[in-house]
């Protein structure tokens, strides 16, 4: 397992976060993410700070929060759900589900146009910088990743490199995939991508069930236990446990 490790830098404004929040409320997440499809990612994170700067997370509007991922001068486009799995007075825990995903670049879309969509991401934001760290199994793609990147930062983003070179054992172990049963996996992924997690719902539990032949109660069941299993293992810091366990591309599950 590969990694390849790199910052960016606002060099004259605060990073996106920051901007999202209004003013300089010191905080910072930690994050990890990957690709459903080419136009489609997941990502939880972390934030730590001002109680107000929270708030402003859980209550931003799409067009705030698709900028955050652009790298690029042209506005994204796209949707983003968004669930809160703990809130505290510290800080707060987010589920991202952005699809739609368009007309701009961000780290993640390069990272699967050129690399392959089997990767992990793992991010630092912290006033003007963000730490990249992205995940894959191996080095092929990683230069028109790079040169990619160079071509695409809009003016105000510096690049800065870290390294390339073999992924640490606790990285390598978030491409097991082998945490959550296939059953549950597979009944979120279809969950996730029929609209379930949406607000408003775009299909009921009675008709997922229906669509998947799967009966209602153990859909239900299956559901919960993945949800559950999920949201214990990231609230309580063990991200290894919570980072396999999260749902993968149809195609991918037919590998483990």
């Amino acid at each position: 397992m590969r990694e390849f490790v790199f910052d960016l830098v606002y060099e004259e404004t605060a990073g996106p976060l920051q901007q999202l929040l209004t003013d300089a409320t010191g905080v910072s997440s930690t994050a990890i993410g990957g690709c459903i499809d080419a136009k489609e990612f997941w990502r939880l994170e972390r934030f730590e700070g001002d109680e107000d700067g929270v708030d402003n997370l859980t209550n931003a509007g799409q067009r705030e929060l698709l900028a955050v991922e652009q790298i690029t001068p042209a506005g994204c486009e796209g949707a983003v759900h968004r669930e809160v799995l703990k809130q505290t007075d510290a800080g707060c825990e987010l589920y991202y589900h952005l699809r739609d995903i368009g007309n701009c670049e961000s780290v993640p879309t390069l990272a699967v146009e050129y690399i392959d969509p089997d990767v992990l991401f793992e991010l630092k934001r912290s006033q003007n910088r963000e730490t990249w760290t992205v995940m894959m199994e191996t080095d092929d793609g990683v230069g028109l990743f790079y040169d990619a990147l160079q071509v695409s930062l809009q003016d105000g983003i510096r690049f800065e490199f870290d390294h390339i070179g073999q992924a640490s054992k606790r990285r390598t172990g978030l491409f097991a995939r082998k945490n959550l049963p296939a059953e549950q996996r597979e009944a979120l992924v279809e969950a996730v991508g029929r609209g379930y997690y949406e607000k408003p719902r775009q299909i009921t539990l009675e008709e997922l069930s229906t669509e998947l032949d799967c009966p209602r109660s153990t859909l239900s069941y299956r559901l919960r236990s993945a949800e559950s299993r999920l949201a214990k293992s990231f609230a309580t810091g063990t991200q290894q446990t919570a980072f396999e366990s999260f749902p993968q591309t149809p195609e991918q599950q037919g590998e483990t």
